[in-house]
């Protein structure tokens, strides 16, 4: 009777309602004496903020896999302990936040209205300037809600990794040990909690556009990394996964349009309050030509060229360097096209990977922090192979790494053993993707003979 009662949908909910209510209060003593915290009002509004993310965890473990009672306790217990420890970061002010964020959302308060959508503030594209409008308006110090909006994100990339390991390993223990393994990855601490940049946004949607082309729902799969590419234009590191997806039958060719349609609805907000529609497009096309560096802090395969040879006609290599990248995503497309009924789940997500490592270290102008989509997908590589559990743990050491000589302002950072490292672990992807693809041809051919076989001892019996 006792089971029965700790496994109904009221002591679920009963219990998840009581956890968030608690770690809103734990909020309201940890936040009280915040920088930017004046009044009562704004420290009772940063509290239920910052205990949002515990109720669709606890509902959706609870409710949807109906875990036990102790694994649910254990559950949001750790998801609070994953929220204290962001929340320690909240009042560092990063440079990025201090040149760029506050004098945008500034401006946008300034505005009247939505007209702050109308302005050229920012250099970001339209989804997360109207996040940061609706920031700008609230009577908050935007400092925090950018920290948190982000924060929100950490969990459904936690999610949608872990629905990528579901795949893969049927112990939900080990599903749930990959849920809290992404939400404790410095680098995606880092990045949302103490730095107040967005990457987790476009990395969540684009591994969810990941995990749907996997198990062949193609329409989603179309509209999410729509929607990671309408956030920012790094998603272009895995859009060419796409393609491979297409090429091994996981994506409908039906459903190709529903990355424009969904590109362009997300524009049409702006539009409508009058901004112009050259404007919301061009974006893009204007993040191209900013930082003419080789790199910008970003253990790439021109670190070491930049170093050394700060003469070197960055106008002339600009485009070389770009050219050697679309040579390289050629290359793999067409290996992908010639073995594409060899392609499996665990070959798609290593290319996955392969893709959001290759092209930001064979890229000119590449950032620190244009590596995050591979910390993350990196964790795939184990997933595929156990004894690649080095590939995550190296990958995150250097993309943290290079993060730290700007974030951290760290001068010892080695930027040489940084690119050797990730030329290793471009090396060992690729020779896991050979070995995988050469064993699914073998067994595909023995398969065909015992068809071949079988159909040949029919024809003799009759």
């Amino acid at each position: 009777m006792n089971s029965l009662n700790l496994k109904s949908t009221p002591v679920y909910v009963t219990l998840t309602i009581g956890f968030t209510l608690i770690f809103a209060v734990f909020s309201i003593i940890f936040l009280k004496d915040f920088d930017y915290v004046i009044s009562a009002q704004r420290l009772l509004a940063l509290s239920a903020m910052s205990a949002l993310p515990i109720l669709p965890v606890g509902l959706y473990f609870g409710l949807k896999r109906r875990v036990e009672f102790t694994t649910l306790l254990f559950i949001l217990t750790a998801s609070c302990v994953m929220l204290a420890i962001r929340m320690a970061c909240l009042d560092f002010v990063s440079p990025d936040y201090r040149d760029f964020l506050q004098s945008w959302t500034g401006q946008m308060r300034a505005a009247s209205g939505v007209q702050a959508l109308t302005q050229d503030i920012g250099d970001y594209n339209m989804p997360y300037l109207y996040v940061l409008t609706i920031i700008a308006k609230m009577p908050l110090h935007t400092l925090y809600p950018i920290k948190f909006f982000s924060i929100y994100f950490d969990f459904i990339l936690a999610y949608y990794v872990m629905q990528i390991s579901s795949l893969f390993f049927k112990s939900f223990t080990k599903q749930l040990a990959v849920f809290f393994a992404v939400l404790m990855l410095p680098t995606v601490i880092v990045n949302s909690a103490f730095w107040a940049q967005c990457d987790v946004v476009y990395a969540a949607l684009a591994v969810a556009s990941v995990y749907y082309g996997l198990t062949k729902r193609s329409a989603l799969c179309m509209i999410m990394m729509a929607l990671a590419f309408s956030f920012k234009l790094q998603t272009i590191f895995v859009l060419p996964f796409l393609i491979v997806l297409l090429m091994a039958g996981r994506i409908n060719w039906k459903h190709l349009l529903y990355f424009p349609a969904t590109f362009i609805a997300t524009l049409l907000p702006a539009i409508a309050v009058g901004k112009p529609v050259l404007d919301t497009v061009s974006i893009y096309f204007e993040q191209t030509g900013q930082y003419p560096r080789l790199t910008l802090n970003a253990p790439s395969l021109y670190a070491s060229i930049y170093q050394h040879f700060l003469g070197f006609s960055f106008k002339l290599f600009d485009k070389t360097a770009v050219c050697i990248a679309g040579t390289a995503v050629f290359i793999v497309l067409y290996y992908c096209w010639l073995k594409r009924k060899s392609l499996d789940t665990s070959a798609l997500l290593l290319i996955a990977f392969l893709f959001a490592l290759m092209v930001p270290f064979l890229l000119p102008r590449m950032h620190e922090r244009y590596f995050y989509m591979a910390d993350i997908l990196s964790i795939g590589a184990f997933f595929v192979c156990r004894k690649r559990i080095f590939v995550p743990f190296v990958m995150v050491y250097v993309s943290f790494r290079a993060c730290s000589a700007f974030i951290f302002a760290d001068r010892g950072v080695n930027f040489h053993w940084l690119v050797i490292m990730l030329v290793v672990l471009l090396t060992v992807t690729i020779s896991d993707i050979l070995k995988i693809v050469s064993k699914n041809e073998k067994e595909a051919v023995q398969v065909e003979k015992q068809h071949e076989s079988q159909s040949a001892g029919t024809a003799v019996k009759l």
